[in-house]
This record gives C-alpha cells, sequence and structure tokens, in this order.
C-alpha cells in the first residue's frame, strides 16, 4: 500500500460522508462532486508522492557518496603523490648522500644501447671528478653483486627492472670507465630478459633525475 493506515482512514471517512449526505450521494455524486474519480485519484497521488520522495532521498545519498568518495581520492592523492619539484628535490638530496658528490657540480646521463647500456657522470670540478671514478668503481661492484641499495635509497623505491637484474645478475655485465672529465658504467647482456630490464632501469633514472636523454634504444 502506498497509503499510511490512518491515511486511508481519512480517506474512507470522506467519501462515506460525501456519499451520504447533500445532493451528491452515491458513487456517482462523489465523482460529480470532485469532477475526478477521488478514490484513485488521492490512491494515485499518494503514490506519486512517495515515488518522488523516494528517488529524491536515492539522489541525496549517491550525491553525498560522490562527494565523500571524491574527498577521499583527492586527499589520498595529496599525502602520497608529492610535488614534482618537492619529489626531484628529494632524489637530489638523497643523491648527493648517496653518492658522495653534489649533484650540483656534475651531470649524469642514462644511454639505452642495443647490448645494455650506460650510466655517465661528468663534471668540471676536480674533487667531484676522483669522487665520480671512485663512486662508479663502487657500484659495478655492488650491482654485480646484485646489490641495488644505493639506488634504492636515492629514489626511495625499488627501481623498474631490479629484480629481474638481481636474479640475473650472472648474465649482465657491469664495467667503470674513466672518462676526460669523470666516468661512466657500462652495462652489457646478451639475454633477452635481462635486456628489457636494463633498458626499463634506465629510463627510471632518465625520467626520475630528468636528464632529458632519449627513453629509445641509440643505434650506435
Amino acid at each position: 500500500m502506498c497509503l499510511s493506515d490512518s491515511d486511508q482512514l481519512a480517506t474512507r471517512r470522506l467519501i462515506r460522508s460525501v456519499q451520504s449526505e447533500g445532493p451528491y450521494k452515491g458513487h456517482d455524486g462523489l465523482q460529480q462532486f470532485l469532477g475526478i474519480d477521488f478514490a484513485s485519484g488521492l490512491h494515485e497521488y499518494g503514490c506519486n508522492l512517495q515515488l518522488i520522495v523516494l528517488y529524491a532521498m536515492k539522489f541525496l545519498n549517491l550525491f553525498s557518496l560522490y562527494i565523500f568518495g571524491a574527498s577521499c581520492v583527492i586527499a589520498i592523492a595529496q599525502h602520497f603523490s608529492p610535488g614534482k619539484e618537492e619529489h626531484f628535490a628529494s632524489v637530489n638530496a638523497r643523491g648527493d648522500q648517496g653518492m658522495g658528490f653534489s649533484h650540483e657540480k656534475t651531470t649524469h646521463h642514462f644511454h639505452l644501447l642495443a647490448d645494455g647500456g650506460a650510466i655517465e657522470i661528468q663534471s668540471d670540478d676536480a674533487a667531484s671528478q676522483e669522487a665520480i671514478r671512485q663512486h662508479l668503481a663502487m657500484i659495478a661492484v655492488k650491482f654485480s653483486e646484485g646489490d641495488f641499495a644505493i639506488p634504492m635509497f636515492i629514489h626511495a623505491t625499488v627501481p623498474p627492472g631490479v629484480e629481474t637484474m638481481k636474479r640475473l645478475k650472472s648474465n649482465i655485465t657491469y664495467e667503470a670507465e674513466n672518462t676526460v672529465r669523470g666516468a661512466q658504467l657500462r652495462i652489457t647482456t646478451h639475454d633477452a630478459q635481462a635486456l628489457t630490464a636494463i633498458h626499463c632501469f634506465l629510463r627510471f633514472q632518465i625520467q626520475d633525475h630528468q636528464t632529458g636523454d632519449a627513453l629509445e634504444v641509440l643505434l650506435h
């Protein structure tokens, strides 16, 4: 039923009163008096009113859930996604600590090559050049052992490709080479899976260090 018990009782009393008194006695008289079928019209009105209220309540509930959900997503994104400038500054600060030389006095480059890749660090400062050579010589040993603690510390995450590079460490060669202004770490492999992992690792470095190097494999 769409009407409450009290509303139905009041309706029946009104119908009996109109049908039993005055010039509009009987069912036809009631219709003549009102110009409509009062009982069915009132019943339909009550049903329609209840439907309107029901849909309005559902709409308000859905709207409230949407607002709450949107506010939660925004709050989570703000909490777990620091601004690009803040993140880049944090990477640089941890990089200075983890590598032992200042990012302000050095430049990083990461190259994707057909047989692996290269990490190149240069500087015009003599003390920084020596620190670069010592750092990459140490990194060559650590990476060969499957130890990627330093890049994990610098980036505050496990870079893509690292787990595969650990697992396939026997299929990857790391060699530090001194250059005129610093040094480079040459990474080579003949394993297809290891090669994909190396490229993923280097692409991540390019993006997180914002070096602007090519994300595609260089042909030379």
